[in-house]
């Protein structure tokens, strides 16, 4: 019972402590970084299992006692959660991507990265977006699809996109980043344009 209300009193730390955006400008856009709800939960969750409730963990952000395998299984358990679309949402939103592409996928186009490393790998491309790297520029550095308009997928609909990457990027606000987010192509960090 003690355990429990441990663990129930670090949730409610964690979730203060994680609740707020992390905001920082970059040239002209403000870009939002934002953790879905379910995901920050899920975050929760993994750090405190993964602690032995013994403290909460940085979202997004392995201990340092955590193994690379360890790291890897939280950061697909923390892509898997799903957002909802916002339902006020448009028909169509302009969007781009990083995308992962892995070994495991059904068409791997020739990526040789485990999943695990593909979702810490789209990780790392979102952390340095927080530090305020430019979005073309983690784009040519990161991603397996970056095409000659910085990862553009133009405008789309929800019916032309995976689920989950739907549910995500239509949740976003224009010039929010999504968290690292998993799909059948792969793992991906999205930033709605318009």
């Amino acid at each position: 019972m003690r355990s429990g209300y441990l663990a129930a009193s670090l949730f409610s730390v964690y979730i203060q402590a994680h609740s707020k955006s992390l905001s920082r400008k970059t040239s002209e856009v403000q870009k939002s970084y934002t953790l879905p709800m379910k995901t920050g939960l899920v975050m929760a969750l993994v750090g405190l299992l993964s602690l032995g409730c013994g403290g909460a963990q940085t979202r997004g952000s392995p201990t340092k006692s955590t193994s690379g395998s360890d790291a890897e299984k939280d950061c697909i358990a923390a892509a898997a959660a799903h957002s909802e679309p916002k339902p006020n949402a448009p028909k169509r939103i302009k969007v781009s991507h990083i995308l992962l592409r892995h070994a495991e996928l059904a068409h791997p186009d020739g990526a040789t990265r485990t999943r695990g490393q593909a979702c810490l790998r789209a990780l790392q491309a979102l952390n340095k977006l927080k530090d305020g790297a430019e979005w073309a520029e983690v784009v040519k550095e990161y991603s397996d699809a970056p095409g000659p308009n910085g990862g553009s997928l133009g405008s789309v609909t929800q019916d032309d996109l995976d689920p989950s990457f739907a549910a995500v990027a239509f949740s976003l606000e224009v010039n929010e980043i999504s968290y690292v987010v998993e799909s059948y192509r792969g793992f991906h960090v999205i930033i709605r344009n318009d």
